[in-house]
């Protein structure tokens, strides 16, 4: 590939917007960054519906059978292959095997960005464990697992480049999966200077939660927690997943339904003008690798609480309010301190004197471009 030849660059996610979660942020940022660099930029992604491309992006609607999915995707992705000079991959398994295959089969190179994990995912959501991610990995696994682990070692080994975001998971998947330390790299996350466009008052009184509605995001001990505090505060969750008919459910047997509302989905921006007005953010996942929502949330001056099991730089976790995700009176204890406005107005006042070294999408975005540059002129 010459230097003055346009890059084209697919990328295949799970989630893109109007989905809110981190590979959807991810996604949708990157792609307008390396726009702005002159790049050409398709998007492969799971959605509501399965429509023709919109935009550059071709959604494949997720409710169909695990295999009428996986094959509509490889087919979307081996089609748009033909055109790509990297196959950019934002999910392991549900998209990264698909996407694999189709572009293994049109010669094209591939990366793959880990984001979330998908075994200790999978180990999750099956109830085959409760641990948070790095004590999962380090207690014994089961003969279905150890397949699924190969499975995934066997993906791993087909990809040209592998882009970790924290150092906690290069270290899993060096040790665990074997990835050589040269078939990858750490990029660190964006921490962007967000900038709401205006800062919704309505919800002063509101914690808000943004993300997946899954287990692993603890929401449900989020609301049993919630239950025994007596707040003029209310806990808004906005967001989508499987999980959303049990949560009502769960919100109803506490009686909660006037203080604990799922909000659905809102546009990207205008989560953020919910969150700037908001009192605080919480994301009290099981494990948080590398939170997109909470780097925003910082980049905005708001409190959040974060998990500590999370892949962030110990120079920014330092900074920050954590909680022991499996301790209810860690999470009640946080909750309690930042209902109270002197702690709160400290918290707040702490967060935006901090001296971050911002990290803007756009150098972001020109950190892949050279990256995809290199690979493009390997053999």
């Amino acid at each position: 590939m010459t230097d003055n030849k346009q890059m084209k660059i697919l990328i295949a996610t799970g989630i893109y917007p109007p989905d809110v979660g981190g590979p959807a942020t991810y996604a949708a940022n990157l792609s307008r960054g390396l726009l702005r660099l002159n790049c050409a930029v398709k998007i492969v992604s799971y959605g509501k519906q399965n429509s023709a491309a919109k935009n550059g992006v071709i959604f494949i609607d997720r409710t169909k059978n695990i295999f009428g999915r996986y094959l509509i995707f490889f087919w979307r992705v081996y089609r748009a292959a033909a055109w790509a000079d990297i196959v950019y991959i934002l999910d392991l398994v549900s998209v990264g095997f698909p996407a694999m295959m189709a572009a293994k089969l049109s010669g094209k190179k591939i990366v793959f960005r880990t984001g979330g994990d998908f075994l200790w995912e999978k180990a999750y959501q099956s109830g085959w464990t409760d641990l948070p991610l790095v004590k999962y990995y380090e207690n014994k696994k089961s003969r279905r697992e150890k397949i699924l682990m190969g499975f995934c070692r066997w993906i791993l080994k087909n990809i040209n480049l592998i882009i970790f975001s924290t150092k906690l998971q290069a270290a899993i998947y060096e040790k665990y999966y074997r990835v050589p330390a040269g078939k990858s790299v750490i990029l660190s996350n964006a921490l962007p200077r967000v900038r709401a466009g205006q800062a919704e008052a309505q919800f002063k009184d509101s914690i808000i939660f943004a993300g997946r509605l899954i287990g692993l995001k603890n929401l449900e001990r989020l609301i049993r927690v919630f239950a025994a505090i007596e707040t003029k505060a209310d806990l808004l969750m906005f967001g989508a997943g499987p999980a959303r008919e049990k949560l009502q459910k769960i919100i109803q047997g506490f009686g909660l339904e006037n203080r604990v509302k799922l909000m659905g989905v809102v546009p990207h921006v205008r989560l953020m003008e919910i969150i700037a007005g908001c009192r605080f953010l919480i994301l009290p996942s099981i494990t948080e690798i590398s939170p997109n929502l909470a780097l925003e949330c910082i980049g905005l001056g708001q409190a959040v609480i974060l998990t500590r099991e999370t892949g962030l730089d110990d120079i920014l976790t330092g900074h920050l309010l954590l909680v022991d995700p499996l301790s209810e009176k860690d999470l009640e204890d946080k909750i309690r301190y930042l209902l109270d406005d002197n702690n709160l107005a400290a918290y707040k006042d702490k967060l935006r004197q901090i001296n971050f070294s911002w990290r803007e999408w756009s150098q972001v975005a020109g950190e892949h471009c050279a990256i995809f540059k290199k690979l493009t002129q390997t053999a």
